[in-house]
């Protein structure tokens, strides 16, 4: 098999996520230019930091001059979640060792869920590798776009943040009714009541955190349980 038709599936797949990665990087172009950075550092976080809304985040950063510290707590706070997307990554998989570095590296939201999915979860490592690099590239193109456009968009155009939006409601209905245990949409329910509760209580913005970590022991439970029994 060639590896151009070997790609074809990771290039079909990245689809979704360039239909939400383009107008989203341009977004970041556009607040790039806009807070007065030089054009360039668009594209270069894309390449370098590859983190999404964290990007945005780096730049009011920048601009406030924080320390480093402050910067790692930030980072750290945006990002937690990818701690539990690194439990079920296939890293195994991802063959040599460097991909396996660029695998840890290029994990995002998006490709995180699509590599989770019912048709991900045939990709191989290369496949894989495939996929995250396109899926980067669709992002750093989106805002070198974004930034070499921001002076010929009105600011009146809106909307670009709503496609990631739509992307992950696309990709939840989809593993949600690929599900074929019910228990394990009883252990979602749950773990966002709990971790509404927790922000509501604590007034503080945990529910990210408690959420995930409440489905997490819900799960390592429903193993333990089900290993008891059988």
């Amino acid at each position: 098999m060639s590896t151009l038709s070997h790609l074809r599936k990771p290039a079909a797949l990245s689809l979704p996520i360039a239909a939400a990665y383009l107008p989203l990087g341009m977004a970041l172009g556009l607040f790039v230019d806009s807070s007065g950075l030089a054009p360039y550092w668009a594209p270069i976080m894309g390449a370098t930091i590859f983190a999404g809304s964290m990007e945005f985040v780096v730049v009011a950063l920048l601009l406030q001059h924080q320390t480093l510290p402050a910067v790692f707590l930030t980072t750290l706070t945006v990002n937690f979640r990818h701690v539990f997307y690194g439990l079920s990554l296939p890293v195994t998989r991802l063959v040599p060792f460097p991909a396996k570095l660029y695998g840890v590296f290029a994990l995002t939201d998006e490709t995180y869920s699509v590599i989770s999915s019912r048709r991900g979860k045939t990709l191989d490592g290369h496949q894989i590798t495939g996929l995250q690099i396109l899926t980067q590239c669709w992002w750093v193109g989106g805002t070198a776009i974004g930034a070499l456009a921001g002076s010929f968009i009105p600011p009146s155009v809106g909307g670009f943040e709503f496609a990631l939006v739509a992307l992950f409601l696309v990709l939840s209905a989809e593993e949600l009714l690929s599900l074929e245990h019910g228990e394990v949409l009883v252990y979602l329910a749950l773990a966002i009541i709990v971790g509404a509760a927790a922000h509501l209580l604590s007034g503080a913005r945990v529910f990210l955190p408690v959420s995930l970590c409440s489905y997490v022991l819900l799960l390592i439970a429903h193993y333990f349980a089900r290993g008891q029994y059988e």
